[in-house]
C-alpha cells in the first residue's frame, strides 16, 4: 500500500483511537483541539514537539480522501498523509499539521481567499491551475460538475 497502514479490529473510539496511536508511536500523545461534524471527527493532536491532524471519517469516504490525495498530491503543496489507522467502522486518517492554517495570513488556500481577496489576474492563474489540474484527473464526463470547468 502506498500509505502506511495498521488493521485495527475493534470498532472506532476516541480512547481506541488515542491508545493505538500512542502504541505505535511508541510516544505519549495529546489531543490538543477536537471538532466532530456529523459524518467525521477532526482532530490535532501533539506527539511531543510535532503535532498531526487526524480526520475520522466512514470507510466509504476514507476511501474517495485517500484516493483525492493520491491525485492531487504532486500537484499541489498538500500536507502528507503519514499513517491511515483501519477500524472495523471508521477510518483514522492521520496527516502532518499544516502549521500555517491558523495563521493570520496563512492556512489553507479557501481560508487565504477569505482573508486576502486575490486580484483578477491572480485568481485566474490560480484557478488556472486548479482547471488543468481537474482535466488531468477529473473522472466526470457529464453535468453538474464538468460544465464548471470547461473554456
Amino acid at each position: 500500500m502506498e500509505y502506511p497502514t495498521s488493521i485495527m479490529g475493534e470498532s472506532f473510539s476516541l480512547s481506541k483511537f488515542k491508545k493505538e496511536l500512542s502504541n505505535l508511536l511508541s510516544k505519549k500523545i495529546k489531543v490538543e483541539d477536537r471538532y466532530s461534524t456529523n459524518k467525521s471527527d477532526f482532530l490535532t493532536i501533539a506527539i511531543e514537539s510535532k503535532k498531526v491532524f487526524v480526520k475520522v471519517k466512514s470507510v466509504k469516504e476514507a476511501k474517495l480522501k485517500i484516493e483525492g490525495h493520491k491525485k492531487v498530491k504532486g500537484h499541489y503543496p498538500i500536507p502528507s498523509l503519514v499513517h491511515i489507522m483501519v477500524f472495523q467502522d471508521r477510518v483514522a486518517l492521520i496527516y502532518e499539521f499544516e502549521e500555517t492554517v491558523k495563521e493570520k495570513d496563512g492556512g489553507l488556500f479557501l481560508d487565504c481567499l477569505g482573508l486576502h481577496p486575490l486580484e483578477k489576474e491572480a485568481f485566474e492563474k490560480v484557478i488556472g491551475i486548479y482547471i488543468k489540474s481537474y482535466k488531468k484527473n477529473s473522472t466526470f464526463k457529464r453535468l453538474p460538475s464538468i460544465f464548471i470547468f470547461q473554456r
